[in-house]
């Protein structure tokens, strides 16, 4: 099984990635196969195949199948983290807008590092500390939905961060009939469209 990521197409661009890109892919890829697999349901060697890197290679970046998810999943804290201190401080409204620009920006650059918090979101047993990683999404939710106290709101705000991360899984869909391919310009828009939609005005 291949990812297809913009971390990724680093390693296959033909030209020599330095070793931040590497292990930013890496880390991108692993995120998003402890999202699907759970941390025992996922090796070593299928992340190294997904990203194209050899698994000696992998393990001389990440000595241990462990150390890779705690550093993915501080790297995801910290993408979090960055993501929430930019909420502007404006009025609800823009507020709320500006926000979800970020966060589709944030989705398409870290494809990986979103699915891992939603898949601690859906099913938190299958990743050890997941709850770090839940808590980061309920931020997220919480903000995008204005701290609004009726779970109706929140749910909203569930629902429109998967409407983007579906969004941006499509994005990177090789598979797609040429037809159905957009530009990175018109998947951001899209995302957002339809995360407007699912939150209302």
């Amino acid at each position: 099984m291949t990812v297809h990521s913009d971390a990724t197409t680093v390693l296959s661009r033909g030209v020599r990635p330095s070793g931040r890109d590497i292990d930013l892919a890496i880390l991108e890829v692993a995120g998003e196969l402890f999202a699907r697999h759970g941390l025992a349901g996922t090796s070593v060697q299928q992340i190294a195949d997904a990203v194209g890197y050899s698994k000696p290679g992998l393990l001389r970046r990440f000595p241990s199948k462990q150390h890779l998810y705690d550093t993915t999943v501080t790297a995801t804290r910290e993408m979090v983290e960055k993501l929430l201190a930019q909420a502007p401080l404006v009025d609800e409204a823009h507020r709320r807008e500006l926000f979800l620009r970020a966060l589709v920006d944030t989705c398409l650059a870290h494809r990986g590092k979103v699915k891992l918090i939603l898949g601690a979101l859906e099913r938190p047993a299958d990743l050890p500390g997941a709850e770090s990683l839940t808590e980061l999404g309920l931020a997220v939710i919480r903000e995008l939905s204005l701290n609004a106290p009726d779970q109706i709101s929140r749910i909203r705000a569930v629902l429109a961060v998967q409407l983007v991360a579906n969004v941006v899984q499509l994005s990177s869909d090789l598979t797609l009939p040429a037809e159905l391919h957009l530009s990175s310009r018109q998947y951001h828009d899209l995302a957002f469209e339809l995360a407007v939609g699912v939150l209302g005005r």
